[in-house]
């Protein structure tokens, strides 16, 4: 009797601990997988800025030694006549954290007496001529650079981009140059330093045309009477010089891919 007593509690307590174990076994043996995850980002800065003056390139007075005024409009129209000269500058900056591209759309008209025999009005003969073998552009340009690459004890160097030149070169030389020096099309990583800077100067010079052109004061003087009387004095059948110049330019930088 004592036996079957001891026999039943066992089996009780055999149940019991099958049903234990049943239970912890289904709340503690999962499988399990975690994880997390966090970023943050800000935008990228751009901070590039254009400053270009280009409307003060060309002025309606200008002064000479002892800035006396040694040649003014009479109607306050901008002009050019031997002797004068000025400048102006475009200049980039900023330090973009994208990849840029710099475009610069140039264009220009240029004065100019194409080759050909022409009256003389230097002379008190009206029979008189003088030929030009060559067109003559009497106002002639310099375009200079300076690049923050180019740096010489932390002043960019002034580099002679084209001079002596027209405006017409100018615009060419802009639109063909392929390289690293901030010209048309030209292609940045992030993070460069934009800094440069573009003087375009010109100059009417007394006698000292490049190329020593013949007879450059007879055709100044023709030019500048043909301004003041085109219908008199121009020629007939004599075509194709300009009497004004002007130009125009445009920067763009851009992201890009």
């Amino acid at each position: 009797m004592k036996k079957n007593k001891f026999l039943k509690i066992a089996c009780a307590m055999f149940a019991l601990c099958l049903i234990t174990t049943c239970v912890i076994g289904t709340t503690l043996a999962k499988y399990t997988t975690g994880g997390n995850a966090a970023d943050s980002a800000r935008i990228a800065k751009w901070g590039v800025t254009l400053d270009i003056e280009g409307d003060d390139m060309f002025h309606n007075e200008y002064t000479g030694t002892g800035s006396n005024v040694t040649v003014k409009s009479s109607d306050e129209l901008k002009l050019v006549a031997p002797g004068t000269s000025g400048s102006a500058t475009f200049s980039i900056s900023g330090t973009p954290e994208v990849a840029v591209q710099i475009d610069i759309v140039f264009n220009g008209v240029d004065i100019v007496l194409p080759a050909g025999t022409y009256a003389d009005y230097t002379t008190e003969d009206p029979d008189d001529t003088f030929t030009l073998n060559d067109a003559y552009y009497p106002v002639k340009f310099k375009l200079e650079q300076t690049n923050a690459a180019y740096a010489v004890g932390g002043d960019p160097v002034v580099m002679t981009v084209i001079e002596n030149a027209t405006l017409a070169q100018i615009k060419a030389f802009l639109s063909d140059y392929e390289g690293n020096d901030g010209y048309s099309g030209t292609q940045y990583a992030p993070n460069t330093n934009l800094g440069s800077s573009f003087t375009l100067s010109w100059e009417w010079a007394y006698g000292e045309y490049a190329g020593a052109v013949t007879n450059e004061d007879k055709a100044d003087t023709y030019l500048a009477n043909l301004m003041a009387d085109e219908a008199t004095f121009a020629e007939t059948g004599k075509t194709g010089y300009v009497l004004e110049t002007e130009y125009s330019i445009s920067i763009t930088v851009t992201q890009i891919d």
